[in-house]
């Protein structure tokens, strides 16, 4: 029933998952992305409300129609296990910059070849918040903790990892602030299950 919201085109990207959880998330996160829209545009059909679905110059979703004066900003993640999204209205898009936005981000904990590889990702991170990662009890569960922060925080400004990762420092706590791109970015953390992020 969820695959006949989607457009042809959005289905052969979800069937080029190659685990079947991964794709059944895909589609859950789907699901409720459609189900959102439709408390921002009630009575529309759901597939139609996610053909609504637009892409910023660095395709972030948005939704923008008659309906409503502002745009509303879209946000999605999907992991194995978990399905999200979250909508917020946004100032106009007309003068070319993201407007104040959204960002959400699943993600799953490191498995054992994943957490042999740690200092892979060094770059990603600054020399503070590597510091804290390697002295961490779990730092493979604390590099997933603040990737997903700085994910969440990149699909807010709407740029994506346009936005070098390791400028978007996610400090010291559970929660936190950032000054990025000339914007004050706040994010809490809130766990999932163990190890999910």
């Amino acid at each position: 029933a969820v695959a006949a919201l989607l457009s042809p085109e959005r289905l052969v990207t979800i069937a080029g998952y190659t685990l079947e959880a991964d794709w059944r998330a895909r589609l859950l996160a789907a699901a409720l992305m459609a189900q959102a829209l439709r408390v921002i545009f009630p009575g529309e059909n759901p597939a139609r409300a996610l053909g609504m679905l637009r892409h910023g110059s660095h395709g972030a979703p948005y939704v923008k129609d008659g309906a409503t004066p502002e745009p509303v900003i879209c946000s999605f993640s999907h992991t194995r296990a978990w399905s999200a999204c979250c909508l917020a209205y946004g100032p106009s898009l007309s003068k070319g910059a993201w407007p104040e936005g959204v960002g959400i981000d699943l993600e799953a904990p490191l498995g054992p070849e994943e957490r042999e590889n740690i200092p892979d990702y060094k770059t990603a991170f600054s020399a503070g918040e590597w510091q804290r990662i390697l002295s961490h009890a779990e730092p493979w569960s604390e590099l997933v903790r603040r990737w997903t922060a700085k994910e969440a925080m990149a699909k807010a400004l709407g740029t994506g990892f346009f936005t070098e990762p390791a400028s978007l420092d996610t400090g010291r706590g559970r929660s936190g602030r950032v000054l990025a791109n000339g914007r004050l970015l706040r994010w809490p953390h809130v766990p999932l299950a163990p190890g999910h992020w």
